[in-house]
């Protein structure tokens, strides 16, 4: 039990560091690995959870990720950011490193990042929600 408890401990602290280099540097994601820090630290320590939760780097991510949590969908404009700031990554890292495999693994990440958002589903709006229990 207590290897469990320190596994997932430490994937939720590596999770959270790629999380936060996901914040400043371009085709590292942001959200997912906070979502994985944050359930990891669920099964393992409610202080570290406290602490993720509490790092203001992360304040929108942590917000989207919990709202994934309990409504496991994504915002459309999440999604589309998403997306486009991995292929964007992805092209400027082909540009200017013009490395084939640096470019190739940051290609293979910008095809995982757009298979993930379109497996997920899209959140509906309020508004939409809204008309749709009027009818």
């Amino acid at each position: 039990m207590v290897g469990k408890k320190l596994f997932f401990m430490g994937l939720g602290i590596f999770a959270t560091g790629v999380a936060i280099l996901g914040v400043w540097l371009p085709g590292i994601p942001t959200t997912f690995p906070l979502i994985v820090a944050l359930w990891s630290f669920s099964k393992s320590s409610e202080r570290l959870h406290a602490w993720a939760a509490g790092l203001p780097v992360l304040k929108h991510a942590l917000k989207e990720a919990e709202r994934f949590e309990s409504e496991r969908s994504i915002d459309w404009r999440i999604k589309i950011i998403a997306i486009g700031s991995a292929w964007v990554s992805a092209v400027a890292v082909g540009l200017l490193t013009r490395n084939i495999m640096i470019t190739s693994f940051v290609v293979f990440s910008a095809l995982c990042c757009t298979a993930f958002m379109i497996y997920i589903p899209t959140r509906q709006s309020a508004a939409a929600n809204i008309e749709a229990d009027d009818e």
